[in-house]
């Protein structure tokens, strides 16, 4: 590796080169103490997939910490990255709501919930727009969802 990097110095800064006597192999120095040894770049890439493979979710591992509610996703409230189905059914007929979150669910489902509490979060999502028009209408409904 060192010859390497000294022959494109050399190549790179040539004869007639203004920069040739601040780069040249006199002035450059390369110990193979600066460098990582083949040995140490071959354990270190296999101890980075023997480690990716052997992560597996562990039982320390919060799955949930719902309290007051019963959990939405039985017990594992804080997966992140899921795809989810709201239903709302009213006299008006059923309409249905799909979305995604790469954050907890139990985080984007208390976002949900505030936004139907909430008249200045009645916009946020599509889905509180349509449960707000339903409350402005005096119009009865159930909100069901899954995973």
């Amino acid at each position: 590796m060192g010859k390497k990097f000294l022959n494109i110095v050399k190549q790179s800064f040539g004869n007639g080169h203004p920069l040739k006597k601040i780069f040249n192999k006199n002035t450059l120095k390369v110990s193979y103490s600066c460098m990582p040894s083949l040995e140490k770049k071959i354990s270190t890439h296999n101890k980075a997939k023997l480690n990716a493979t052997a992560i597996a979710p562990s039982e320390h591992l919060k799955t949930c910490n719902c309290r007051k509610q019963v959990c939405p996703l039985g017990g594992q409230s804080l997966t992140n990255n899921v795809i989810y189905q709201a239903t709302v059914n009213s006299t008006r007929g059923k309409e249905t709501y799909i979305g995604l979150t790469g954050n907890t669910f139990k985080s984007r489902f208390n976002n949900h919930t505030a936004s139907f509490r909430n008249r200045n979060k009645s916009n946020s999502t599509e889905l509180s727009k349509y449960i707000w028009d339903l409350k402005d209408t005096n119009t009865e409904y159930s909100l069901n969802g899954r995973q």
